[in-house]
């Protein structure tokens, strides 16, 4: 979690050093990885090797997808996410990012079927998505304290009167 942390920071300080830069960098990313992998979806064949290259190829195109929504998405308090994450104690964001990663898989299973042009671009997006929902649950360091001295969050404990009453 630490890595993921510092790379959150890397992502925050491109944004207030070079933004134009980062952001054309991460377009010029985005557009060749995802014409290799729609290239490679259509001519090349499903074997365990060629599906290995894809998944390289899904991983750069899910990091960068999430790079560029992350460092465009608001830092203000009064964007719903952010609410919600400082409303939700990390056990409460935990299962409702849970919920929400299990319909993102079960769709993108039902609506992409191996094979397609679109399989390699539909995993990064499930891929982005995973990596926005790790960003969701990530627990503050008032979270982390609490944990280390097993102190129960006190949304927690207002939640479980509330579902008592």
């Amino acid at each position: 979690m630490n890595n993921f942390r510092k790379f959150l920071i890397f992502l925050r300080q491109q944004k207030n050093t070079n933004l134009k830069m980062f952001t054309l960098a991460i377009l010029g990313v985005l557009a060749a990885f995802i014409a290799i992998g729609v290239l490679t979806d259509i001519y090349l064949p499903w074997n365990y090797f060629i599906n290995t290259v894809r998944c390289i190829f899904l991983l750069v195109i899910g990091l960068a997808m999430f790079s560029l929504v992350y460092v465009y998405m608001p830092e203000n308090k009064d964007y719903k996410i952010l609410k919600l994450r400082e409303a939700l104690s990390f056990k409460q964001r935990l299962n409702l990012s849970l919920l929400i990663w299990f319909i993102v898989i079960v769709l993108d299973l039902i609506l992409v079927k191996s094979g397609s042009p679109t399989y390699t671009v539909s995993g990064s997006v499930v891929c982005a998505i995973s990596l926005g929902l790790i960003t969701f649950i990530r627990p503050t360091y008032d979270e982390t304290k609490k944990f280390e001295n097993n102190v129960t969050d006190e949304r927690d404990i207002i939640k479980e009167r509330n579902d008592k009453e």
